[in-house]
C-alpha cells in the first residue's frame, strides 16, 4: 500500500506552503476560541522551527505518506500533543486546497 498511497516524493516540494497553511489554521482556531492563545503561539513557533533552512535538512519519511503527515510528525517532536490540535475543524480538503493554492 505504501507504494501506491505515498505522495511524499511529489509533495515534499510543498513543505513551505503546508507550514504556512498550518500556521494560518492555528491562528483561526485561536480566534474561534477552539485553542488558547498560548497553545496557538506554541504551535506557530513550532511550525517556524519545522521550516528548515533548506529542503535537505528536513527528513521526509515515505512511511508517513504525504507532506501533511511529515510536517505533523516533526511538529509533534517539537511541541508534543498540541500538534494534534491542528486537525480540529479541518478536513483533508482544507489541507490540500491552501497548500496547492486552490483556496
Amino acid at each position: 500500500m505504501e507504494e501506491i498511497s505515498a505522495s511524499i516524493e511529489f509533495d515534499k516540494r510543498l513543505y513551505v506552503q503546508d507550514i504556512r497553511a498550518r500556521r494560518r489554521n492555528a491562528r483561526m482556531l485561536a480566534e474561534q476560541g477552539i485553542i488558547s492563545e498560548v497553545r496557538c503561539g506554541g504551535i506557530r513557533r513550532g511550525l517556524i522551527r519545522c521550516k528548515p533552512r533548506s529542503r535537505r535538512t528536513f527528513t521526509f519519511s515515505r512511511a508517513l505518506r504525504d507532506i501533511h503527515m511529515n510536517v505533523e510528525a516533526r511538529l509533534r517532536e517539537l511541541v508534543g500533543e498540541a500538534a494534534g490540535r491542528l486537525h480540529t475543524a479541518r478536513s483533508r480538503n482544507d489541507q490540500v486546497g491552501p497548500t496547492f493554492g486552490f483556496m
